[in-house]
């Protein structure tokens, strides 16, 4: 269980609710969110943890460069490009379990990459 998945997990037991890890059998056929949320015993929501990390490209760049190489350069904003992914994701995998939206769904992010921000990115990219 990754960072996310802890936090999501360690969030829904606060409010009297369980999470229910998906079969791999079930994993193996579709596309899954990483937890079904139980309330008593009923089925209540879908929830997907996303980990939002730092992005390591320049510092990757800066490992494998050859002394004096310059590294680098102009590139989309990866913050909006990873977080669009996640969301992207996380959409196929409760299309997969919930079509027809029956049920909510809950995406949770976990963030540890200090210069993505809630109200500078998330926001602007939903």
């Amino acid at each position: 269980m990754d960072a996310a998945e802890q936090f999501a997990e360690a969030y829904v037991k606060q409010r009297d609710l369980r999470t229910e890890r998906f079969l791999k059998a079930e994993m193996r056929l579709k596309k899954t969110p990483d937890f079904r949320v139980l309330k008593e015993g009923e089925l209540v929501t879908y929830c997907e943890a996303k980990h939002v990390q730092q992005d390591t490209w320049p510092d990757d760049l800066l490992e494998t460069a050859q002394p004096l190489e310059v590294v680098g350069g102009p590139r989309p904003d990866p913050i909006f490009n990873r977080l669009t992914a996640h969301i992207h994701t996380a959409h196929k995998q409760f299309i997969a379990v919930n079509p027809n939206h029956d049920l909510p769904n809950v995406l949770v992010f976990a963030n540890s990459d200090k210069q993505c921000t809630y109200k500078g990115d998330l926001l602007a990219v939903l």
